[in-house]
């Protein structure tokens, strides 16, 4: 690219063109993450719009690749050639999702490709403020099962060197593993997660300078260990990445230095927290709808804040692909309570989880709407003014099913699970992609 032209990494410099290809490229940024692949013959004329969001169609031919910048390049003339004006959407996603997807086993690949990219990086230098040396101690962490529980080796975080920052981020991660200080290399200790005295030294965190660094630090350090820790025990899982939800809503209320962070929990998922290799307990079901819950919260805040970012001068576009990624969470997770028990008694043991999850997701969509309103008054160019046109189920329908559970004065066990029959009928379920849940083996 040229020097003078600027090279968008977030979805808050696009226009409503770019922003057309933003969550396209998002996709195809994880899944060469994960899978090592690019895929070509990928057109504008393969993807199709059902009002809220792309399918693509066809993927188009699978190379295998190495992850190193020089792989990408052809690619991208490649796409560039065939996306033109949204390309720079498709660009801006794609190194996102394929930051979030290698943010740990290849932490300098996006600098990497940004300076083989050329022209003018937008991105300001707090935007990603991890160190390459903290992210790969990260990585370097495991997690195993034993006789009395959840085993975990933090060791590569306690030989290397940190700044200051850094170090309060790992002093809060130990006290909530209950991992000694100082622990020698190669050591491996019982985790014992204690959410009180995380979020204790979280507020401790706020008082400090740089507090939002090290706050960032903290809460993508959980999302690694909960993502380690997921192949071991799901339930010490979930509350891990819920504590990283809590710990990223008191960060900062600047939506540009969250926005990397919210896409590292979303699309460095591993895929066995969304396709189990058996049937869910009560416990982990329930665990997993106090996690879809606080990352909608987060997600909403996110969106809301990119809103007054965009009022203020200092955005172009919101961040929808956030609160889209909220929305379809919610969906999936519902729609897998509905398939994983029709029982009466597990509707009543879920009861206070569901209604919080429902709510949450009538939140997501008035957010949704009020920020459509000021959009279409600009006069900006949105695809998702169709989502109202939609064949039934539609935004319309899902908000109804919402307000009906939230409003019944007291909902029985009976009633919530007659209410959750109707999902399919209110709830768009179709399509969900990466936020598709099952609760029992697939």
């Amino acid at each position: 690219m040229p020097p003078t032209e600027q090279l968008v990494t977030s979805e808050l410099d696009l226009d409503g063109v770019g922003a057309a290809g933003y969550e396209v490229g998002l996709d195809l940024g994880r899944a060469s993450a994960s899978s090592r692949q690019l895929f070509y013959d990928l057109h504008p004329g393969n993807i199709a719009f059902q009002g809220e969001g792309y399918i693509l169609i066809d993927w188009g031919e699978a190379k295998e690749i190495n992850l190193e910048a020089s792989a990408f390049l052809p690619w991208l003339a490649d796409m560039r050639a065939t996306w033109g004006p949204g390309f720079k959407g498709l660009l801006a996603g794609f190194l996102q999702g394929l930051r979030a997807g290698t943010a740990i086993d290849h932490p300098t690949l996006l600098e990497q490709l940004r300076g083989a990219l050329g022209g003018q990086s937008t991105a300001p230098s707090t935007e990603w403020p991890t160190s390459p040396i903290f992210a790969s101690a990260l990585g370097a962490c495991s997690a195993s099962l034993g006789a009395e529980g959840v085993y975990v080796d933090l060791s590569s975080l306690m030989t290397s060197k940190y700044d200051d920052v850094e170090k309060i981020a790992i002093r809060a991660l130990e006290l909530a593993l209950t991992v000694k200080p100082g622990m020698p290399n190669g050591g491996t200790v019982l985790m014992e997660f204690r959410l009180d005295e995380l979020m204790s030294a979280a507020k401790a965190m706020k008082e400090l300078p740089h507090s939002e660094r090290s706050l960032w630090l903290l809460s993508f350090a959980l999302v690694q260990i909960g993502h380690k820790v997921c192949h071991v025990e799901r339930s010490l899982a979930l509350s891990l990445l819920q504590a990283a939800q809590l710990v990223a809503q008191m960060c900062t209320d600047n939506a540009r230095y969250l926005e990397s962070l919210y896409a590292v929990s979303v699309h460095s998922e591993p895929s066995i927290l969304r396709s189990p290799q058996r049937r869910l307990e009560r416990g982990e079901v329930f665990g997993t709808l106090a996690y879809c819950h606080s990352r909608a919260i987060t997600a909403v805040r996110l969106f809301e804040l990119s809103l007054t970012m965009l009022k203020n001068g200092s955005a172009t576009n919101a961040l929808w692909s956030v609160l889209w990624s909220a929305i379809r969470r919610i969906r999936g997770v519902e729609d897998a309570f509905a398939r994983w028990t029709n029982d009466p008694d597990d509707y009543e043991a879920a009861a206070p989880g569901l209604l919080a999850l429902v709510k949450a997701q009538a939140a997501s969509i008035a957010a949704l709407i009020s920020g459509l309103q000021e959009a279409l008054e600009r006069g900006a160019h949105l695809p998702w003014h169709g989502l109202m046109e939609k064949e039934i189920p539609n935004i319309t329908t899902e908000f109804e099913w919402c307000r009906a559970l939230v409003t019944e004065r007291r909902p029985t066990p009976e009633f919530f699970a007659k209410h959750f029959a109707q999902i399919h009928s209110s709830v768009d379920t179709r399509h969900l992609g990466i936020f598709e849940v099952s609760f029992d083996e697939r």
